[in-house]
């Protein structure tokens, strides 16, 4: 519409969706009329753009990181400084977003969960230490080491 060619897209929906065909000169018309919903098409249009982008960058990173980013991207602070959220859709659902397994999500929780780093209860997760979760996310794993160390203390106790 924008740069005068046509492309064709085939989608598949994963849920119940509603789809809306909008005619170009009916779209450029109310763009004219309209610009704050223009700024809004833009915002939404940008904001996609952008989680295309980062997608497409996080693959080069390990599915641990991108699970942790996937953790932090929908937490929310608490009043005891811990981060909380609840997964947004299926574990299925949220493991196919980051390109890992369910299995693979689950171990993930389990040894996040064991190492202290998290509390889980069904779907809710407490990010109990927010700041290490940062550092996994951005590829500096020190919880396995102090884990690692935690176990050294425990057994030499």
């Amino acid at each position: 519409l924008f740069i005068g060619r046509r492309f064709t897209f085939d989608a598949l929906a994963a849920v119940d969706s509603l789809v809306w065909y909008f005619a170009g000169s009916a779209l450029l018309t109310e763009i004219a009329a309209d610009p704050e919903s223009s700024r809004h098409m833009l915002q939404m249009l940008s904001r996609q753009l952008l989680d295309a982008i980062e997608e497409r960058q996080s693959r080069a990173l390990s599915g641990t990181q991108r699970f942790a980013q996937l953790l932090l991207r929908y937490a929310v602070a608490s009043k005891t400084g811990h981060l909380h959220l609840t997964f947004p859709a299926r574990k299925t659902e949220m493991a196919s977003r980051i390109d890992l397994s369910p299995e693979h999500v689950s171990r993930l929780l389990r040894t996040m969960s064991d190492s202290g780093l998290i509390s889980v209860c069904g779907s809710t997760v407490e990010i109990i230490d927010p700041e290490a979760m940062r550092g996994i996310a951005r590829g500096f794993p020190t919880w396995e080491r102090n884990r690692a160390q935690r176990t050294k203390s425990a057994d030499h106790s």
